[in-house]
């Protein structure tokens, strides 16, 4: 009587299907993107250098610049430079703290809640002639912990999650806007 073994050889595994069906699709040129952004006089691409960064906080530009980045190339805007072409430069011109909320503990008042507020100002400019400045602030809340380590840790969150917040608003002001 005759087996109906298979071997290996005998048809390709499913793994191999789906290495070749990602391979495809990676390697066409397609964009996960809400739709082609465009902005004025039809350009298609933007120049964001590194945002200045007026503050004592040391890496802020450097986040921004870069939340500012993904929040173009997810609108379908490309980020290249070009001589004469459009730049969208930013600065971060401050970032505040404030208690929000006060605790009295042991006969010592703590703060459980801080504010942080953050200031940018973004510079839309094509050659000398059109440049335009818009302002963005916003703020963001977390608790602070009870050791200096802990609350630096949501601090830094906090103030990562508000640039995020802020380079989303900025690029989809300057699209609508430009």
């Amino acid at each position: 009587m005759m087996g109906t073994h298979q071997t290996a050889g005998d048809k390709p595994a499913p793994y191999l299907l789906l290495l070749l069906a990602w391979v495809g699709v990676a390697g066409c040129g397609y964009r996960l993107v809400v739709g082609e952004g465009k902005l004025a006089d039809g350009a298609q691409a933007v120049c964001i250098p590194v945002a200045e960064n007026l503050t004592p906080e040391p890496a802020a530009g450097a986040w921004f610049s870069a939340a500012l980045r993904r929040s173009a190339s997810r609108a379908g805007v490309t980020v290249e430079c070009s001589a004469g072409g459009w730049q969208w430069s930013s600065r971060i011109v401050g970032i505040a703290e404030f208690p929000k909320g006060i605790s009295l503990s042991s006969g010592r008042f703590h703060t459980r809640e801080q504010e942080l507020t953050v200031r940018v100002e973004l510079v839309v400019a094509k050659g000398p002639e059109r440049r335009q400045v818009i302002p963005l602030e916003g703020q963001e809340s977390y608790l602070a912990a009870l050791d200096l380590r802990g609350s630096e840790t949501s601090r830094q969150i906090a103030l990562r999650r508000l640039i995020e917040r802020l380079a989303e608003d900025g690029a989809g002001r300057l699209i609508q806007v430009f």
